[in-house]
């Protein structure tokens, strides 16, 4: 029934090989199927590092386990990659859109004090690498980074 893992990945799926070394952010679930409609198999803790296989849209396999939203991790280095800006989310909670837009599907929240990685802004609208779009409004100004005055 529904919320069942698929036996077969995605076909937007792409493998990572090697696998990449993720970490949780915060807290969050570990799930059957890549979307928030599949059940929990278990709770991965902040800072929890896994091994990422492949991905499908914006979530991440873990080994042959599970699934967990990109949003949620990043590379043990991430925050010195070229062109990202670090930031932490000040608001309560802030949804994740698909798109650079309050008329995009809501595909996931974030929590303040969680920190995330910026690669991308448009207009009042900021990317959150490996899941989507928050408001600048939810956001800290950018931690380090940027040289424009």
């Amino acid at each position: 029934g529904p919320g069942e893992a698929p036996n077969t990945l995605p076909p937007d799926f792409i493998p990572f090989d090697p696998p990449t070394a993720m970490l949780a952010t915060i807290e969050n679930d570990l799930r059957n199927g890549p979307g928030r409609r599949f059940r929990s198999l278990r709770r991965l803790a902040a800072s929890e590092q896994v091994a990422i296989t492949g991905r499908a849209g914006d979530w991440l396999r873990v080994g042959e386990e599970g699934w967990v939203f990109g949003a949620y991790f990043q590379e043990p280095d991430a925050a010195n990659a070229a062109g990202t800006t670090l930031a932490v989310i000040t608001a309560v909670t802030a949804p994740v859109h698909a798109g650079p837009g309050g008329q995009y599907a809501i595909v996931a929240e974030l929590y303040g004090g969680q920190q995330v990685i910026i690669d991308e802004r448009r207009d009042d609208w900021a990317h959150v690498r490996n899941g989507g779009w928050v408001r600048n409004s939810a956001l800290s100004s950018p931690v380090g980074g940027g040289s424009q005055p």
